[in-house]
């Protein structure tokens, strides 16, 4: 749950740092996150060289977090609601301005997301299926069905790894020159036609290839939905979140299932299928035009 409500604030902090200064920027903090898992990792390989010890470890990755809490603090950027939410509040506070009455109590209406914000997570959610069941499957699938050897079978999720790296930190240039939406949609697409012909055509260099365009088309995917599900406002920042998270959980084992009552081919199957739909609800989301960004930051210069 803590992981949770993290994973929201700093995703409204890189949409609020993109508002701030006018520029595309979310798609390197994602890569800055990616680099962060590797650097978690040589971290336990240090801590486990230097002892075995559990609280040790935990203790360092204490400290580490606080200090790097204590330097962020006066420097995280205030929430600037955005013009639908501000009017909304504004209405609902006109609204209450007799809940003070005795006898009565303010109450927040409940409401059902927006057709866009569904839709949003919509592409957030197989997005993540798609990024998670690769970061499960690929090795496997390099092993039993590619036939690779147990020196090169881990080169599956290195390749997605370093693939989708890569993608963002020059996805940033993509977006302002393409916009958020082709973005997502061809590169939704790449990622789909690639793990297609992974699986068509067998082997371990396809499927090399397969994951490579994996990687490089579904890398782009959450940070351009996390910027645009800010601009709708913080519920719908979080609810698109959550189901991100919850794609990220269950797409695995769901694949995994599949795999279990057909073969693993038909559950990476499933994860082009997923890839593919990001596509589909892309397609249903107002995103900003390429030209129209520019605009807004030559006007404000």
């Amino acid at each position: 749950m803590g992981v949770g409500c993290l994973n929201v604030a700093m995703n409204a902090q890189g949409a609020a740092l993109e508002a701030r200064h006018d520029r595309t920027a979310m798609s390197q903090l994602h890569a800055t996150f990616s680099a962060g898992s590797l650097g978690a990792a040589l971290l336990a390989s240090g801590m486990s060289a230097l002892s075995s010890s559990v609280a040790l470890h935990f203790g360092v990755a204490t400290v580490l977090v606080l200090l790097l809490t204590l330097f962020a603090q006066p420097v995280l950027l205030p929430d600037e609601k955005p013009a639908d939410a501000a009017a909304e509040s504004a209405a609902d506070g006109a609204a209450g301005q007799d809940a003070d009455a005795p006898g009565k109590k303010a109450r927040r209406r409940w409401s059902l997301p927006a057709r866009v914000t569904l839709w949003m997570g919509g592409a957030m959610v197989c997005g993540t299926v798609a990024e998670g069941a690769m970061n499960d499957w690929s090795a496997l699938y390099m092993k039993e069905v590619a036939d690779a050897s147990a020196r090169l079978a881990p080169l599956g999720i290195a390749v997605v790894s370093v693939m989708m790296v890569l993608a963002r930190l020059f996805a940033d240039g993509w977006r302002t020159r393409f916009g958020d939406g082709r973005v997502v949609r061809v590169g939704s697409l790449l990622a789909a036609a690639g793990l297609a012909f992974a699986l068509l055509a067998g082997g371990v260099v396809p499927a090399l290839i397969g994951f490579a365009c994996m990687g490089l088309g579904i890398a782009a995917v959450t940070p351009c939905v996390y910027v645009a599900a800010a601009r709708q406002g913080s519920e719908a920042l979080a609810l698109v979140a959550a189901m991100g998270t919850t794609g990220l959980l269950a797409g695995p084992p769901l694949i995994g299932f599949l795999a279990h009552g057909t073969s693993l081919v038909w559950g990476m199957a499933a994860v082009a299928v997923s890839a593919s739909l990001v596509s589909v609800c892309a397609a249903r989301i107002g995103w900003p035009a390429a030209a129209a960004r520019g605009a807004e930051v030559e006007a404000k210069a």
